[in-house]
């Protein structure tokens, strides 16, 4: 990830890891792709920014549509 990359403490479920990485939106949608096996807990302002999209996202899927449909946006937030 980075040179500087450290793995920290290490639970049964989780390891915290710090590094110093551009900021950036491939930043971001690499965060994402972990799902619930990653959580940022700083910086806060990344915390706060994921924390809105993926509320985002579970609105999207709070409730069924039924049929199978996909729907793709060009907005990025």
């Amino acid at each position: 990830m980075s040179e500087n990359q450290r793995i920290g403490t290490c639970g049964r479920r989780w390891c915290t890891v710090s590094a110093t990485v551009e900021d950036s939106e491939a930043l971001r949608w690499w965060m994402l792709s972990f799902g619930v096996s990653l959580r940022v807990l700083a910086p806060k302002p990344l915390f706060d920014e994921l924390r809105e999209r993926t509320r985002a996202m579970a609105a999207l899927y709070a409730r069924s549509p039924g049929k199978v449909k996909v729907r793709v946006s060009s907005d990025t937030q």
